[in-house]
């Protein structure tokens, strides 16, 4: 599942004469909480979503018949080569 990136939860800040950096420490500052606000859709959540679609369409991926993972590695292959071979003689 595609997530959003982290929210940031702190910054480092100097501190002390920033002329002399012998005297400059930093300091994590958390920063306060961002109000709970919708942060939009992401862009490509549907990809996963839509490609076990188009596998499911094919009989023998409807189910999980296979026993080995080879097999069902390979029968993957098998239906989006055919996928893509309609879509290339449509064009």
């Amino acid at each position: 599942m595609v997530k959003h990136p982290p929210k940031a939860r702190g910054e480092w800040q100097p501190h002390g004469d920033l002329n002399d950096l012998s005297t400059v420490w930093f300091e994590r500052v958390k920063l306060p909480p961002e109000p709970k606000r919708y942060r939009g859709t992401l862009p490509r959540c549907w990809v996963a979503e839509r490609t076990i679609d188009w596998l499911s369409q094919s009989r023998r991926m409807s189910k999980d018949y296979e026993r080995l993972s080879q097999s069902s590695q390979a029968m993957i292959y098998a239906v989006m080569s055919r996928l893509m071979l309609r879509r290339l003689a449509r064009v």
